[in-house]
């Protein structure tokens, strides 16, 4: 038997990077389009070897392309309880993510006898790519004092009150940017390859109990950062390397009585190991001060002036 679909599915939300049905003290500014592009298709082969054994292989492709566009350029400027406008730290977003999948899985089942055995593996390749230069326009704040004291001195920048004073365009409390000196952007582009094996038993005890046990083998193998910071041997051993945990074994077990011919009682126990999400990575990669380099401001005084 053999079986295969394709999915897909193209959506824009204007204005959906904060779809908050309201706001307050915050600009149209701090918004932006989101886009989604997915592709997914799968494919399934069963087969009938023996009249006791089956196989099952199974396919997909998969393509998830997210995107968020600005509506205004940065810097970013919060006015403490007034209001906030400029491109959000978060934005442009080319592709958060934009992400390539290979995924193929294979189990055997046999019976003999009172036993149904399921054995079986998978590989999982991922490919990453991510666009996303977390505050890369910038932010200014002005926070210290009252409402009207920040709108007072943002006032002050923004209109050039004492443009002979030397003073303007320094009444801010804070400035804060992350510079990319490497692909300016904020690009990452890396490979995840997550093999995994698993083995299971349904035993048939007797007529009305059965017993399921089985285990199952993860591993996300992802390549360690292109640029690691060898400022120090702290943070050598922290951004050189990724550790790749090698001991995500997890047992399952399930049983199923049948007290009476209408009553089925079920129980059942697992250990669950999640693999770890790409954006994770990423920020382990390329977030160390090397890739992306984070620059603060923080002026002695209520303003720096």
């Amino acid at each position: 038997h053999v079986f295969a679909d394709f999915d897909f599915g193209n959506y824009t939300l204007p204005d959906g990077y904060s779809a908050s049905p309201s706001y307050t003290n915050h600009s149209v500014t701090e918004n932006g389009n989101a886009y989604y592009h997915e592709r997914i298709f799968v494919a399934d082969w069963t087969s009938a070897i023996t009249s006791a054994s089956v196989n099952n292989l199974l396919f997909q492709w998969g393509r998830d392309l997210e995107t968020d566009g600005v509506n205004a350029p940065g810097p970013n400027v919060t006015v403490s309880g007034a209001q906030e406008h400029g491109m959000p730290n978060a934005l442009p977003r080319a592709a958060e993510p934009d992400e390539h999948r290979l995924q193929f899985t294979d189990a055997f089942s046999h019976t003999q006898g009172k036993h149904v055995w399921k054995v079986g593996g998978e590989a999982n390749l991922v490919h990453e790519v991510m666009i996303n230069l977390f505050q890369g326009g910038g932010l200014y704040s002005y926070a210290p004092g009252s409402p009207v004291s920040a709108f007072q001195n943002w006032s002050q920048d923004i209109f050039q009150v004492t443009p002979t004073s030397g003073t303007t365009g320094y009444h801010y409390t804070s400035f804060t940017q992350v510079y990319d000196p490497i692909t300016h952007v904020g690009k990452d582009d890396f490979w995840m390859k997550e093999p995994a094996f698993f083995f299971e038993d349904t035993w048939k005890l007797r007529p009305n109990l059965t017993v399921n046990l089985g285990a199952r083998y993860d591993l996300q193998i992802t390549p360690d950062p292109t640029h690691p910071n060898t400022t120090s041997a702290l943070a050598t051993y922290y951004t050189q390397k990724l550790k790749t945990p090698a001991d995500r074994i997890v047992p399952r077990i399930g049983i199923a009585w049948n007290p009476t011919n209408k009553t089925v009682v079920r129980a059942g126990y697992g250990i669950f190991a999640a693999l770890t999400q790409g954006s994770t990575y990423y920020a382990m990669r390329v977030e160390n001060g090397v890739y992306q380099t984070n620059y603060n401001f923080n002026c002695p005084s209520n303003n720096c002036a």
